[in-house]
């Protein structure tokens, strides 16, 4: 019964092996050369790449013409306190007010 049910977990592993890294994460990474190389090989062409590739690049504010390889990858992420953001504040209330008992 166990061996059974290991068949899918093993083809799940071998399929997250064969998968490549989010372009926007290696991107994130200053690494721009492979974040092309792999929107080339998952896109349907060229210019979806590109097109992608733009985007990618303007999220991460990397210049439009910056056609490097590599870039040094910002150690400033904004995301500073969200976790105790997120922990500490009340959830927002669609109202505008909040239950009372």
């Amino acid at each position: 019964m166990l061996d059974i049910a290991a068949i899918p977990s093993l083809g799940l592993a071998i399929g997250i092996l064969k998968m490549p890294e989010s372009p926007r994460w290696i991107v994130m990474q200053g690494r721009l050369g492979e974040a092309k190389r792999i929107l080339l090989k998952l896109s349907n062409g060229e210019e979806e790449a590109e097109i992608l590739f733009r985007d990618i690049k303007r999220v991460a504010e990397i210049h439009e013409d910056y056609n490097e390889d590599s870039v040094k990858p910002s150690t400033n992420t904004g995301n500073e306190g969200v976790w105790k953001e997120l922990l500490l504040s009340p959830p927002p209330s669609s109202s505008g007010c909040y239950w009372r008992p």
